[in-house]
């Protein structure tokens, strides 16, 4: 599947700032781009986000600022997910942020690349983020500035800015055309033969443009896939740990409890004891 371009210009034609909130089977494996800026705030679930292609695991709380034009998609493996997204368009940043008052935040801004990351919003910023949702008209960009000010101040203490691979849309494409695929067979056997087969690509090519665009080798992916998948279900079935295991992938039980520990940090019955209580 390609980055779909969406067109937000009819969302945000009569309003700078658009808030709009997402949870359960709302959200869908869906990679896409657009001219607007985004934050993302995740308020419950966890599972794996794809952001210029470059793969990482998200929880409660991840908080993410997004460029324009960089394709992304986040994907819960719990069907328990909540997430606000406030999206924006240049035009309040053309309009507004030249002025000198605005030029702590246009600083900041000068700073992404691909998307920057966040540490969970403290309650200054959550309470600044309800208002943001509840407010309208002019109200609403005053206290969205208020948010953005109050986000880029705590920088130097809470930002991590991510840089990763220059952004190519074909080979975006490419990439997204392969975790799709995978993301629609994750609980079937895959190999790095069959998937380069269907790509036109050789293993080794497939290998490295895979680590490339993800940082993370086919085996590490299609790993945290299936045990965050494996998570939901230990959380919200009373299925066995074996069963969970080879319905989502896994056909080897005591290679899924070295998996499982290795990227959750215990076994996959303390995992369930912990998250039962």
């Amino acid at each position: 599947m390609k980055s779909d371009y969406q067109d937000l210009s009819y969302k945000l034609s009569e309003f700078s700032v658009s808030t709009l909130h997402f949870s359960g089977n709302d959200i869908q494996f869906h990679v896409h781009h657009h001219d607007e800026y985004e934050i993302v705030f995740i308020n419950s679930g966890y599972g794996q986000r794809i952001i210029g292609g470059k793969v990482d695991s998200y929880s409660n709380g991840d908080f993410v600022l997004v460029n324009s034009m960089i394709s992304h998609t986040w994907y819960p493996t719990t069907s328990s997910a909540s997430v606000t997204v406030v999206q924006f368009s240049k035009q309040i940043l053309n309009t507004f942020l030249t002025l000198p008052e605005f030029s702590f935040i246009i600083k900041q801004f000068k700073l992404l690349n691909t998307y920057i990351q966040f540490s969970p919003p403290n309650k200054t910023i959550l309470s600044i983020l309800e208002k943001t949702e509840k407010a309208n008209g002019i109200e609403k960009v005053i206290i969205f500035i208020k948010l953005l000010n109050t986000m880029f101040k705590q920088i130097h203490s809470i930002m991590n800015i991510t840089t990763s691979i220059n952004y190519n849309l074909d080979q975006q494409n490419r990439i997204n055309k392969i975790l799709n695929y995978i993301q629609q067979n994750y609980q079937n056997e895959l190999t790095l033969k069959n998937i380069a087969n269907k790509h036109n690509m050789s293993v080794s090519n497939l290998c490295k443009f895979f680590k490339k665009h993800t940082t993370l080798t086919f085996s590490q992916y299609i790993n945290r896939l299936r045990i965050h998948a494996c998570c939901d279900k230990l959380n919200n079935t009373d299925l066995s740990i074996s069963t969970i295991a080879y319905e989502n992938g896994f056909n080897n039980i005591s290679y899924f409890n070295r998996v499982f520990l290795m990227e959750m940090g215990c076994s996959p019955k303390q995992f369930r004891t912990k998250n039962s209580k």
